[in-house]
């Protein structure tokens, strides 16, 4: 079993794993892809999504406006956590048991975190005037394979797995998964079997390399004094998949995070990269709704940041 695996999971919890992440790449959970026939027939086949996702309404760059009619009109304290000044990167809501769900893709994750193609293969604004530009480009660090370090750390995040993260919160698109309800404890907070986010006291909590690496090795108690295994963490999953991606990539034997505060790294902010400016209130304008197995997606109106988000943030989920 690979390295990466055990860093983020049990073992005993290698089917499962998988089965969660081919049901969000709309892969059939029984395909065998040691099978060549197999893997070319996919190959073949147009991208497509999985029919869950029609129960999924995605905001970027707020609050989903979906909020107050799902609570009535009356939010409750705290619920719009984009506006938080605590600055969170996202946050989900499911809804009917955990049969649908609303997602909200706040500002500050492109604001402070740079799209997973603009890591890979940087743009010109990333060329970090710092270094040795005479012989070829020299990025910031945190951009481009060379300049992202040999462990696991936040130098790897992405818009992208940011979105990933918040799918794992979407306990509706793994109905069919085999034993997702007996694997995963019920939450009366989203009234289903949810994936959740552990909130310490130790690790302090289930995000980032390190902390979702302790879950795994040293699985904490929760208030109940029950185990809190790897699978019941969003994170763990978004770092299996970072990881995984990074390794590949950049030819990379990433190796485990030494200590939380060595995760946080202070990378160059990336560019806005829509054509309208952050101030800008896009509430009527940027909701998505992943309609079917294809790749429609239905907006209100439209303009050419909806095309780039839709590109780079609903796609790169499927590769991260």
């Amino acid at each position: 079993m690979e390295q990466t695996f055990l860093r983020y999971f049990r073992p005993e919890n290698a089917r499962f794993v998988k089965d969660i992440f081919r049901t969000i790449a709309n892969i059939p959970l029984d395909l065998d892809l040691t099978d060549k026939n197999a893997l070319a027939q996919l190959a073949a086949e147009p991208l497509s999504y999985h029919p869950k996702y029609n129960k999924l309404s995605i905001f970027f760059l707020g609050d989903h406006p979906g909020l107050p009619a799902l609570y009535g009109g009356n939010l409750p304290p705290g619920s719009l956590l984009c506006a938080d000044p605590v600055g969170w990167q996202a946050h989900s809501n499911p809804v009917l048991g955990g049969a649908e769900a609303l997602i909200s893709v706040c500002k500050k994750t492109f604001s402070t975190i740079p799209m997973l193609q603009d890591v890979t293969k940087p743009p010109a604004w990333a060329i970090d005037p710092s270094k040795d530009q005479s012989r070829r480009a020299q990025f910031y660090d945190g951009y481009g394979c060379e300049n992202l370090g040999d462990t696991d750390s936040d130098y790897l995040d992405s818009a992208g797995a940011v979105l990933l993260h918040e799918l794992l919160h979407f306990p509706g698109l793994f109905a069919d998964v085999p034993n997702y309800d007996a694997m995963i404890p019920f939450s009366s907070v989203a009234s289903a079997h949810w994936i959740s986010d552990w909130m310490g006291p130790y690790p302090r909590n289930g995000y980032g390399a390190y902390n979702t690496m302790s879950i795994s090795k040293r699985p904490p108690r929760d208030q109940d004094g029950r185990l809190f295994l790897p699978i019941y963490n969003a994170d763990n999953y978004a770092w299996y998949a970072i990881s995984s991606y990074f390794s590949r990539v950049c030819k990379k034997d990433l190796q485990d995070a030494p200590s939380e505060q060595a995760v946080w790294k202070h990378r160059r902010q990336p560019l806005w990269p829509f054509n309208v400016p952050p101030s800008v209130d896009v509430s009527a304008c940027s909701t998505f709704r992943i309609m079917k197995m294809s790749s429609t997606v239905h907006h209100s109106t439209k303009g050419d940041f909806l095309g780039r988000l839709h590109d780079q943030s609903i796609m790169y989920f499927l590769h991260a």
